[in-house]
């Protein structure tokens, strides 16, 4: 049996005669995660909550062309924060002053 076969899929039908057991079953999670996580080598842990966009984001796929060091850049982003590579772009757009760092933009000679 493996961590994962300790997650469940769909609610129990004892779950309406156990105490209220959100933050239990979060932590749970947490628990889970973070061994899954270790498991797999990841030096830090950050939960799948924080990881996730918004419940109402939609995202459309989107294809651009990167060279090989910003791709190793952005995974080993990605491996260090434990965040997605797609959030991390998005994360990224959010932050930019487009009103001061446009020209520096515009000036860049990185391919």
């Amino acid at each position: 049996m493996s961590l994962l076969n300790l997650k469940r899929t769909s609610p129990s039908a004892s779950k309406a005669s156990s105490p209220p057991g959100d933050e239990l079953e979060a932590q749970v999670e947490a628990f889970i995660n973070g061994a899954v996580a270790y498991g797999a080598g990841q030096e830090k842990v950050v939960s799948l909550a924080m990881a996730r966009p918004e419940q109402g984001a939609r995202c459309k796929k989107a294809n651009f062309s990167l060279t090989e060091q910003s791709i190793t850049r952005l995974n080993l982003l990605s491996q260090h924060t434990g965040i997605p590579k797609s959030r991390l772009i998005r994360i990224w757009l959010e932050q930019i002053d487009w009103n001061r760092d446009l020209d520096g933009f515009l000036r860049s000679n990185t391919p």
